[in-house]
């Protein structure tokens, strides 16, 4: 199954906007894996518009919620199929690109050019769907924050050392007046 992107739908207040949520979780697919019996096979992202109708000169507002399927090391795959190899390379392409992305960003906020930075959106479908939160023209007064999931195991140190540093990449990404405190 490939990238699978839905159509916006409309809730009230009043309505279970939850459900919505759940509809969406249950797209995603996941499968055990040697380290997860539920692991997640591929990235989520769910974009919330919120809407004040009564106030002409407001934007709308967003909340985006991304959760990225975690990359896998050889030794992780060892015993996958042939496709579940090509899922995991897909997987970890994606995160790679997005990771370009966020140096290319991260690199374009330190610099004092005027120079608009090359970022590479277009490389993959998860970049593309996160283009309008990383864009750095935007002028949007937003918050990041960034939740990562990690392991207290000692045989995992690694792989929680890469994702501490793959969020503060995520962080220093978003502009300073844009980053959430703490």
């Amino acid at each position: 199954m490939g990238p699978y992107l839905d159509r916006e739908r409309s809730t009230s207040p009043s309505s279970n906007w939850q459900e919505t949520l759940h509809g969406t979780a249950a797209l995603r697919r996941t499968a055990s894996t040697e380290k997860n019996n539920g692991s997640s096979r591929s990235h989520a992202a769910c974009r919330l518009r919120i809407v004040n109708p009564s106030a002409d000169v407001v934007e709308d507002g967003y909340l985006y919620l991304i959760d990225l399927a975690g990359s896998e090391t050889a030794r992780d795959i060892a015993e996958h199929g042939a496709d579940r190899m090509k899922e995991t390379r897909e997987i970890n392409i994606s995160l790679s690109i997005l990771k370009d992305c966020i140096r290319s960003i991260t690199d374009a906020n330190s610099s004092r050019s005027s120079k608009k930075p090359y970022v590479p959106f277009r490389q993959s479908t998860l970049t593309k769907t996160l283009k309008n939160v990383f864009d750095p023209s935007s002028n949007r007064k937003c918050k990041t924050g960034v939740l990562a999931c990690i392991d207290p195991s000692f045989l995992d140190t690694v792989a929680t050392k890469n994702t501490l540093r793959y969020a503060e990449m995520l962080l220093a990404a978003a502009p300073p007046t844009n980053r959430s405190p703490g």
